[in-house]
């Protein structure tokens, strides 16, 4: 069979340069479309969501309001500072759809310390004049609530998801409601009952579009789960003739005592990548990848197909975002070949043979990376089934070497053409498999299914 050909960039394409990779990782923002349902749960929280215009305008109309309400209880300052924080809501919305992530986190770390401040402030000063009651207990409860989000938000900002923002904001209205009515039980007044019926039908209201975001995320995922179900079944009855198999078995027993070995004897080290930037990631990324290739190529034997490309820049911003809150050195795939056999021996091999390679050196990892094992749950994650083996590893010839390019983590995936040819649409189960040109493994519609499943989770 011809080897099959990587895809090239279209005429005129050129690589982005490392400074233009910094400066777009730095300021990237995903609102699209596509992972419109389950954005609201990623790293980033309610602050990306495709709906985030309209909840921003509600709820900076909303602080304004009760800002101008409030002149009747507290003084001119006060209610100066709470309208100043709704300005400084919209604002940290602008920052972030402009991918200003830490000036976002600035103005709301300020917001809530000036909010904090202003209601101790006010406490003191109702005191002073002889007024307790509610009107002190709502001032304590507001500085409470301000110095817990302000510290979440500047010590642990990975922490400030969807149900951590909901979360505050219920605990913030319900102990209001607590407040108010408590002493509208002690003071049965009019303001009080009113102020009591208002802050109950805030809070009702808040835990209702919470509920309603919760069950339309779960239905996402039932439906991301009923999107992958035709491939997983077409993996499942494969699977099945292997463990039907007593030889498969064998063989499959032989490759899992391998990968154990291969695991057991690597150095210990982070899987994490050294690179200093985003871009050097990708620059290295680059002038490594045709040197793996070859590397994949040579240690492939004459059953291996190999091919494989860098990984986009979108996706791995996607990826970095999405799993990792941002942090790049986690992204060891990058650089990843695919080797596809037709047997399980024909793996196995290549993987003994990859163990024994001096210029090849793997980096430890868990069982979960060795999907052939017949332990391994294939519906873990969102993998929905596939199974393969991937080995992350460094490569030192002396030419990555002199480059500088042998610290850079590399993905090896070892494929059974017969599940490749699945996910690449060229076949299906029943009917013989013709795996021999995967150019195009990834435009197959067994993966396209794949991505629309990983973008309704939003992973």
């Amino acid at each position: 069979a011809a080897a099959p050909v990587a895809p090239k960039p279209a005429a005129g394409q050129s690589r982005p340069t490392r400074e233009q990779l910094n400066k777009r990782f730095a300021s990237w923002v995903e609102y699209s479309s596509e992972s419109a349902h389950a954005v609201l749960f990623s790293s980033l929280g309610m602050w990306l969501s495709p709906h985030f215009p309209t909840i921003l305008i509600f709820l900076s109309l909303f602080v304004m309001v009760g800002a101008i309400f409030s002149l009747q209880h507290n003084s001119l300052a006060y209610c100066a500072v709470q309208l100043m924080n709704g300005f400084a809501i919209l604002g940290t919305g602008l920052l972030v759809f402009a991918g200003r992530r830490l000036a976002a986190r600035v103005l709301l770390f300020v917001a809530c310390a000036a909010m904090a401040a202003a209601s101790t402030g006010e406490a003191v000063v109702l005191l002073a004049r002889g007024r307790s009651g509610y009107h002190v207990a709502n001032m304590i409860t507001n500085v409470l609530f301000c110095v817990a989000v302000g510290t979440i938000l500047c010590v642990f900002p990975r922490w400030h998801s969807w149900r951590f923002s909901t979360a505050c904001f219920l605990s913030y209205y319900y102990a209001r409601v607590l407040v108010w009515g408590l002493f509208f039980a002690k003071r049965q007044t009019e303001v009080l009952q009113t102020a009591f019926s208002a802050q109950c039908d805030v809070a009702a209201l808040a835990a209702s579009c919470i509920l309603l975001v919760e069950i339309k995320y779960r239905a996402t995922l039932k439906r991301a789960h009923e999107m992958a179900r035709g491939d997983a079944s077409s993996y499942d009855e494969i699977w099945k003739t292997f463990v039907a198999d007593e030889i498969k078995i064998k063989a499959l027993s032989s490759l899992v005592d391998a990968y154990k070995a291969a695991m057991a004897g690597a150095e210990k080290r982070s899987k994490r990548q050294a690179a200093a930037s985003v871009g050097d990631l990708f620059d290295g990324a680059y002038a490594l990848q045709p040197l793996v290739v070859a590397k994949a190529e040579a240690i492939s034997g004459d059953a291996g197909v190999v091919y494989g490309n860098t990984k986009t820049v979108a996706r791995a911003f996607q990826k970095a975002w999405r799993s990792y809150g941002g942090d790049y050195r986690r992204l060891c795939d990058v650089v990843r070949v695919s080797i596809a056999f037709e047997t399980i021996d024909e793996l196995t091999a290549c993987l003994e043979r990859i163990v024994a390679d001096d210029e090849l050196e793997l980096i430890p990892q868990g069982m979960e990376k060795c999907r052939f094992d017949p332990e391994y749950a294939p519906y873990a994650g969102q993998f929905v089934g596939y199974r393969d083996l991937q080995l992350g590893a460094t490569f030192k010839s002396a030419e990555t070497r002199d480059r500088g390019l042998d610290q850079h983590i590399v993905e090896i995936q070892l494929h059974l053409r017969v599940f490749e040819a699945i996910k690449t649409g060229h076949v299906t189960v029943g009917l013989p498999v013709h795996t021999t040109n995967l150019a195009g493994w990834r435009m197959g519609s067994g993966h396209r299914t794949y991505v629309s499943c990983r973008n309704l989770r939003c992973s």
